[in-house]
């Protein structure tokens, strides 16, 4: 992600990110991702998350764990968990001889995940296939797997969405008018982005996406 990133802010003319911060950038990033996959039928996806163990006591057995809910709306299945960058193998349950394994599972409407071994604070990424109907653009920690391939389509898309940022935030001043620009640029081939974005070479509308 970096590297594309760093490429949408130099077309943006924004290289040392002056004008919109980073965050900025990979929220445009993460949308411009999601459209191609949704585009495409892309399926797999990333989520990554960081646990830590609560409380002054040591955790000696996965007995003493508890299952950690996940926002997953659009999980079908997993096909590769890491903790700590370790694969995980995937077990029917938790033991004491437990050694790198996990469970996975399914309750109504959430998914549940539970690990052995644990450490005091741990990164766990799960790669897993998606319900593309089922996408949540509000969930920063799910990220869709793009070939590399669409890396130009994604970076356009993204440099749309950064235009929307630079016209909302410098809206009357003389820097304006480069993010007009950008869409002009970049968005004039997307005929949704046409129809979403542009009447009469006039802004009719601009969405506003919260950037934490």
């Amino acid at each position: 992600m970096p590297n594309l990133m760093n490429e949408i802010a130099l077309r943006a003319g924004d290289s040392n990110f002056d004008d919109l911060q980073k965050n900025y950038y990979k929220k445009a990033l993460l949308i411009a991702k999601r459209k191609v996959a949704k585009r495409y039928n892309l399926i797999q996806r990333l989520y990554t998350t960081e646990i830590n163990i609560v409380g002054e006591e040591e955790i000696t057995s996965p007995n003493e764990t508890e299952d950690v809910k996940l926002p997953m709306p659009n999980f079908v299945s997993e096909y590769q968990v890491l903790i700590n960058d370790e694969p995980y193998t995937k077990a029917d349950r938790l033991t004491i001889e437990s050694e790198k394994e996990y469970v996975l599972e399914r309750n109504h409407n959430q998914i549940l995940f539970n690990y052995w071994v644990r450490s005091e604070k741990d990164v766990v990424k799960i790669y897993f296939t998606s319900d593309i109907n089922k996408e949540d653009f509000e969930l920063e920690t799910e990220a869709p797997i793009i070939p590399s391939q669409y890396n130009e389509e994604v970076m356009s898309l993204a440099l749309v969405e950064i235009a929307k940022f630079g016209i909302i935030k410098y809206s009357g001043s003389d820097k304006e008018a480069r993010y007009v620009n950008l869409v002009k640029l970049y968005g004039m081939d997307e005929v949704s982005l046409d129809k979403e974005l542009i009447k009469n070479d006039k802004w009719a509308q601009i969405e506003v996406y919260h950037v934490y």
